[in-house]
């Protein structure tokens, strides 16, 4: 039961990254690994990543200078 949630996670982490435009901006078949722990980071381009590690792949990726701003989702107001 530990292996199928394990794997579930993964999955998510997978399809959040890819909608939720970590790798966007001309970044194509760009691959780097990001742990699946859920810890949002709101980036400096006011981004939100599931975790930092998926924001670095988001940096790498599009070739930005992307830093964390803070703990949390971004604010969208």
């Amino acid at each position: 039961m530990k292996i199928i949630i394990f794997f579930v996670m993964i999955v998510l982490t997978v399809l959040y990254g890819k909608t939720s435009g970590a790798l966007n901006e001309g970044a194509t078949d760009c691959l780097c690994p990001v742990t699946a722990n859920i810890d949002y980071v709101c980036g400096s381009n006011g981004v939100t990543y599931v975790n930092p590690s998926a924001l670095r792949c988001a940096a790498k990726c599009t070739r930005q200078q992307i830093s964390q701003a803070y703990y949390g989702k971004c604010n969208t107001d």
